[in-house]
């Protein structure tokens, strides 16, 4: 219908428009990774979390992977170790369930980068390496070799640090030797096993330039110890001096507070925006369902109306063939009154126009306010207003009626008609007493007198309801 879609479907182009501006977990995944390669990690947190956000458990799991993974490399970036292997921990999950092989292996490897401890670290960069070798990836099991290389000379096994050390240079080629942490780990290890000067000169000839934050401060730390073993105090204070500004510099990138302020921030403004969604939800609902309300009280009326207007079509047609009886002076009523009756006999002709305007009177709204005041037994002020309404809506509809019932049946008079009427349409003894200002017992006679008037069907008719 025209006024169902004039109303409805602006409402739902608003929602779907409103629906098709929520971005895409896709697109805010690519986002955030795009800000982790710019450094930008408070953005790439909150591109993160609005993706987590529209997560559900009926996401793909490939992009509970990859949120997974980008939340704990921007959480390891922030030298938030324990968050960050906890995601990480996620992943490395989501990559074994899919039977993603370098997913898996990315995953461990990352994981590993975040353990404290160091047989944690051991076990999870064997298991890289296992990882990297099945799937052929040299960067990532040579990586993974010399960090193991590494642990290993923190927990003082030369033996095994050497062994995974050669390992990582030969899995790397001809360029294992220039590679960085490949200098950074065997330097390590010569300082560790007491090589000194190899050691010295080793730190000596990698750039300050090519090194991250972590790998300047084991530089610096590295050759102020060994100034320092050499009696070499005055060089020593100036890399002491470097270590300090090193440490400060990873206590400022320490950014539990910062992710921390950026969750609270980013619930907050969840809530904030769930509030408004369940409001603009329920005014939505509350929209749609007064305009339901409203598209059916108009189909109704509309149907009401046609009903009504076909119902006094036919009041007409019984107008017509009343008046023409009439008119003829054609009355069996008034002379022989057969027993059994003819439908195009007047009796038959007026009840029929009485049921159809009895129909017409259902329809409107005096016929509720009837229905209410018959369960009244004492009226007042407000109540005789309301049978004065109900009492002029029966007169309107019903005066034609009465009008054919007296010409047909002569004795009957107004007032009798009117009381076969307000019978007729169900009203109580108590309405019918108060708008006729009769007591029971004229009533009675009125009815005794009404049934030697009319022949016996139709008082039947009125008066056996």
């Amino acid at each position: 219908m025209p006024i169902i879609k004039s109303l409805v479907i602006p409402l739902l182009f608003s929602l779907l428009l409103s629906c098709s501006a929520r971005p895409d977990i896709t697109d805010l995944i690519a986002e955030s990774r795009l800000a982790i390669e710019n450094a930008d990690y408070p953005k790439a947190q909150l591109k993160a979390l609005e993706a987590e956000s529209l997560m559900t458990d009926d996401s793909p799991i490939h992009l509970k992977e990859s949120l997974a993974r980008l939340n704990g490399i921007i959480l390891y970036n922030q030298n938030i170790r324990d968050k960050a292997h906890k995601h990480l921990q996620q992943a490395f999950d989501y990559a074994s369930e899919m039977g993603d092989s370098t997913l898996m292996c990315i995953n461990m490897f990352n994981l590993a980068l975040c353990d404290t401890l160091p047989d944690n670290g051991i076990r999870h960069f064997e298991l890289a390496t296992t990882l990297a070798e099945c799937i052929g990836n040299d960067h990532i099991q040579a990586v993974a070799l010399e960090k193991l290389a590494f642990i290993y000379i923190q927990t003082k096994d030369f033996i095994n640090a050497r062994k995974f050390l050669d390992e990582s240079i030969k899995v790397r080629g001809d360029n294992g030797a220039k590679n960085l942490e490949i200098i950074l780990t065997q330097c390590e290890l010569w300082l560790a096993e007491g090589n000194i000067d190899s050691a010295f000169d080793g730190y000596e000839s990698i750039p300050n330039d090519s090194l991250n934050i972590y790998g300047k401060l084991t530089k610096a730390t590295a050759l102020f110890d060994i100034l320092y073993k050499k009696g070499d105090y005055r060089r020593a204070l100036a890399y002491r001096d470097s270590i300090q500004e090193y440490n400060d510099s990873i206590s400022r990138m320490d950014g539990t507070q910062r992710v921390n302020a950026i969750e609270e921030s980013y619930q907050l403004k969840i809530k904030k925006e769930k509030e408004r969604f369940q409001l603009l939800l329920w005014l939505s609902i509350s929209y749609i369902v007064i305009t339901l309300v409203v598209i059916y009280v108009i189909i109704k009326n509309l149907r009401l109306k046609r009903a009504q207007i076909e119902l006094m079509e036919k009041i007409k047609v019984l107008n017509v063939r009343i008046s023409e009886l009439m008119s003829s002076g054609d009355n069996p009523e008034l002379h022989d009154m057969p027993s059994v009756e003819d439908p195009d006999s007047i009796s038959s002709l007026i009840k029929q126009k009485f049921e159809l305007s009895l129909k017409i009177f259902s329809g409107q709204s005096q016929a509720g306010l009837l229905k209410k005041l018959n369960f009244i037994k004492d009226f007042t002020a407000s109540n005789k207003i309301e049978l004065k309404a109900i009492y002029d809506a029966l007169i309107g509809q019903f005066s034609s009626c009465c009008a054919d019932l007296r010409q047909a049946f002569p004795n009957m008079t107004n007032d009798d008609c009117i009381y076969s009427t307000l019978v007729f349409v169900g009203c109580s003894k108590e309405i019918i007493s108060a708008v006729m200002m009769s007591s029971d017992e004229a009533l009675r006679r009125r009815k005794s007198r009404i049934k030697q008037k009319l022949p016996e069907s139709i008082f039947h008719f009125f008066f056996s309801k």
